[in-house]
């Protein structure tokens, strides 16, 4: 009897986070026998567009963006297709319908073919460059790692040139690996044969999840599709056992590049490892054999970043900037601490006129609850520590979202209502519904004193509405960088029938008070002060068409406000003293100057500068730009207190 995929299985888990979908789903789902196949993608496709909040049509467009997502990721570099050979095979992909509704994968495998095929040759191509005598690499040459910038080769001609690039910037690689240390020594022609091996080695079924989560990005960037294979990687990385580096990963052309620090973990302690650098190999202690994460799978790279609590690692690392730097860094694979995670108070002081003001850090870096971390809830947390801040008479508070990637909507709706007297948060907007508005019900407030926010590009989701809320009610300053994550979506995740899949579908958006979603563009602050990190993260989230605004006045909540509303005259004076202050300080000037260097050089790499980096040398410490940002902030927050005397 043929498997039907109903969807009424799926829409039951509507109402569960991914984590918990997936914990909950059992060890029995993975020994299932159900395999989605290509008969499936037209049904799956169907689950996409019917609940996405744009509620979008299947047009050939869309198969053919779907398509043209699905075949970078067989070759992220573009190197082993020419354009007119693209073009063709998405023709292909386009028209498939009829095919796969009888389980026939030809479109996808005849792309498939073709990457290998195209493979082949220039791994032939390789081998024969790399045995004459005259092999060097062109010190002066210049490499592309944009890769949004990327295009397809127009003929073969330019294929050839394009590959010669991609020879030499690996050779290079390789050459400063083996310079670094004699354990990351390895063969350039082997690996342009396990290249060529594991494009050949992808299986049907693996075909089919690339392709559907080629079509989920090709619906928004936040839109997914998980594999079984995928499921179970999650899961594993789930057990209590299991211990990192404390960092978050993901494929940049090719190379394997860092996009995010994670509080509590290895690389944060050791301030070693930054957001924008490239990891290029691992080796387990100073002994073990290597691993080349250079054109490797996602997957098998993360797994291998993982390992037993205590184990050590040598991460042989790329950091690119107006200058290009190689180094080896130990690390320690470690279980993430989750007290270290949780909501944190210090005390700092601050000079002004001659008196010294005593100033609250409340530092939260998620929006954990019920069922995210054990037992604990941020909001029970940073009530607790508001109470004891207020408690201490402090004269200001410093929330600091600088780190903060979101977390549970509610949790930010309760921490936001702790600020502000009863009254609208947020406004969300789903498929099919009227917009509904989340409004803080608690009356009173835990904290009424001068209030200031600290975000980065880096602050994304909750720690958006909660910024956003707090600004557009006039209750606190936001300073940081010039603009926030951009993430303004409404996620669900759907569990396929025997933990077989899921689909991460964005269903709805989140609208601040004034009518704005944060989709793409994030929240601007009232005082900027750059960080100084390196944007790691690439295109975040492509901006959505924005929905009907939904009329708020912000002036209208909270009656009987308990705090001293923020005027636009506070704002004016705030920024001309923190400009002021900014502009003083040359140790910082120049640090905008050389971030802004290392942003541009960012995208491109000279592998004469390359090969002259420093090597087998630990990573600079990270986070100067960061410290200074916070200190600043809490400059703000003095002038905030003194100017509201």
């Amino acid at each position: 009897m043929p498997v039907s995929l109903s969807l009424k299985p799926i829409a039951r888990f509507l109402a569960f986070s991914f984590a918990a979908c997936i914990v909950s789903s059992g060890e029995a789902a993975l020994a299932a026998d159900l395999i989605i196949d290509c008969k499936f993608i037209p049904k799956l496709r169907e689950a996409f567009l019917e609940s996405h909040v744009l509620q979008p049509t299947l047009t050939d467009e869309l198969r053919r963006e779907a398509g043209a997502r699905f075949l970078v990721g067989l070759d992220p570099v573009r190197v082993s297709l020419t354009d007119s050979t693209v073009q063709g095979l998405l023709d292909g992909i386009v028209q498939m319908d009829s095919e796969v509704k009888r389980s026939d994968c030809s479109a996808l495998e005849r792309a498939q073919e073709a990457v290998v095929s195209g493979a082949r040759k220039l791994q032939v191509l390789a081998k024969r460059r790399l045995a004459e005598v005259d092999f060097r690499i062109d010190e002066a040459a210049v490499v592309n790692l944009d890769p949004a910038s990327a295009t397809w080769p127009k003929d073969g001609a330019e294929q050839e040139e394009r590959f010669a690039a991609h020879l030499q910037f690996r050779a290079a690689l390789f050459q400063v690996a083996e310079r670094s240390d004699e354990i990351f020594a390895l063969s350039l022609v082997d690996h342009y044969e396990r290249w060529v091996k594991d494009i050949e080695q992808i299986s049907e079924v693996e075909l089919v999840a690339r392709y559907l989560k080629a079509f989920a990005e090709a619906l928004d960037a936040r839109s997914d599709f998980f594999s079984r294979a995928d499921l179970a990687e999650f899961r594993e990385a789930m057990e209590p056992d299991q211990a990192g580096l404390g960092m978050a990963i993901r494929k940049a052309g090719g190379l394997l590049l860092v996009t995010q620090v994670l509080r509590g973990g290895s690389a944060e302690r050791q301030s070693a490892i930054q957001p924008g650098d490239f990891l290029i190999a691992l080796s387990e202690g100073k002994d073990g054999p290597a691993l080349f994460f250079i054109d490797r799978d996602l997957r098998g790279a993360t797994k291998r970043l993982r390992g037993k609590d205590g184990s050590e690692v040598e991460l042989l690392g790329l950091r690119v900037g107006a200058k290009p730097e190689i180094f080896i860094q130990s690390l320690t694979r470690t279980i993430s601490d989750l007290e270290r995670e949780g909501a944190t108070i210090r005390r700092v002081k601050r000079e002004r006129e001659g008196r010294t003001f005593e100033l609250a850090v409340l530092s939260l870096n998620s929006f954990y609850g019920e069922g995210t971390r054990g037992e604990q809830e941020s909001a029970k947390d940073v009530r607790r520590l508001l109470r004891s801040a207020r408690a201490d008479r402090v004269d200001g508070l410093l929330l600091e979202l600088s780190e903060n990637g979101g977390g549970l909507l509610q949790s930010g709706i309760e921490i936001a209502g702790e600020f502000i007297s009863e009254g609208p948060v947020v406004v969300v907007r789903e498929t099919g519904k009227e917009p509904e508005i989340h409004e803080d019900k608690r009356k009173g407030v835990e904290y009424a004193g001068p209030l200031v926010v600290l975000t980065s590009k880096e602050s994304a989701a909750t720690s958006e509405i909660v910024a956003g809320a707090l600004q557009d009610h006039d209750r606190a300053i936001v300073v940081g960088d010039a603009r926030t994550f951009g993430s303004g979506s409404v996620h669900n995740v759907m569990i396929l029938p025997e933990g077989s899949g899921a689909l991460q579908v964005t269903m709805g958006l989140y609208y601040l008070l004034r009518g704005a979603s944060p989709s793409g563009v994030g929240i601007a602050p009232d005082v900027v002060v750059p960080s100084l990190t390196q944007t790691s993260s690439g295109p975040r989230q492509a901006a959505l068409p924005d929905l009907p605004p939904v009329p708020i006045d912000p002036k209208q909540a909270g009656a009987g406000k308990k705090w001293r509303p923020i005027s636009d005259e506070d704002r004016r004076e705030l920024v001309a003293r923190s400009a002021q202050r900014v502009s003083a300080s040359s140790a910082y000037s120049e640090a905008i100057r050389k971030h802004d260097a290392d942003e541009v050089g960012a995208r491109r790499v000279a592998l004469g500068e390359l090969l002259r980096a420093a090597s087998a040398n630990p990573a600079e410490p990270a986070g100067e730009g960061a410290a200074f940002q916070l200190d600043e902030a809490l400059e703000v927050l003095a002038d905030l207190v003194e100017i509201s005397e």
